[in-house]
């Protein structure tokens, strides 16, 4: 495996960054957080919902997708072994950015990023799915929750129009034959500038305050924003 120059992944972390497009990840090794208890099943829906029942929902689900993120760590470090890692020391794709003309290299730097991260994506997709499907049944009429729950809704969705390529670089060269045509980009361009996307950090840290307020306690309402479920596990997307 060739090895990554310093200055390129930290430029390639403040392009990441500025965009907007995924939290950060851990340093420290996985481990699985404490069991919360049996979760109450998720009441019908009522005139009134109980808004401290819907905070515990949303923690609950949060957890449940913990654990499942925790069950695919091996097959995520896999993933980056045979794909992401060597996408990122591959000359190649060093070769399309320096032939792109102007601001149209951070453009593609952007763009090789999220190629080179989405392969590690494919083993929790399953679980992702499954948790938005349990926030959207959960019964909330209270704005920070629904919210944040959009704030997920539009993070999932980005992550679901990502397409897994085992080549990121022969993704990138092609995209160089076409003379970098945003209409050809192995990427939706558009996506970057959504404004679900872009507004969903603010969105989930909003809601994991009302979570609180609501008692929840601060680990459990945390970890519903991204950073601690995917916390240790080497994911740069959510």
């Amino acid at each position: 495996m060739r090895s990554i120059s310093p200055g390129r992944v930290a430029r390639r972390a403040a392009v990441l960054a500025a965009l907007t497009v995924v939290a950060g990840s851990g340093v420290a090794r996985a481990q699985a957080p404490p069991a919360p208890g049996v979760p109450p099943a998720t009441p019908p829906a009522a005139t009134a919902p109980d808004e401290r029942a819907a905070a515990q929902q949303f923690a609950f689900a949060a957890y449940r997708l913990r654990v499942a993120v925790l069950a695919e760590e091996k097959a995520i470090e896999d993933r980056i072994r045979a794909i992401t890692a060597p996408a990122l020391g591959d000359p190649r794709c060093d070769r399309v950015g320096a032939a792109a003309p102007g601001l149209t290299g951070i453009l593609v730097l952007a763009v090789e990023l999220v190629l080179d991260i989405t392969p590690a994506y494919d083993p929790v997709r399953p679980a992702l799915d499954t948790f938005l499907a349990e926030l959207e049944q959960i019964p909330t009429a209270d704005p920070a929750l629904r919210s944040g729950r959009a704030g997920w809704r539009s993070e999932i969705q980005f992550i679901r129009q990502l397409q897994s390529t085992d080549d990121p670089c022969g993704k990138l060269e092609a995209w160089r034959r076409a003379k970098f045509d945003l209409a050809a980009s192995p990427v939706n361009i558009e996506a970057f500038d959504d404004p679900g996307l872009n507004a969903a950090e603010g969105k989930l840290g909003a809601a994991a305050r009302r979570m609180q307020a609501l008692g929840v306690s601060a680990g459990a309402a945390h970890r519903f924003t991204g950073d601690g479920v995917f916390k240790g596990v080497p994911l740069s997307l959510v």
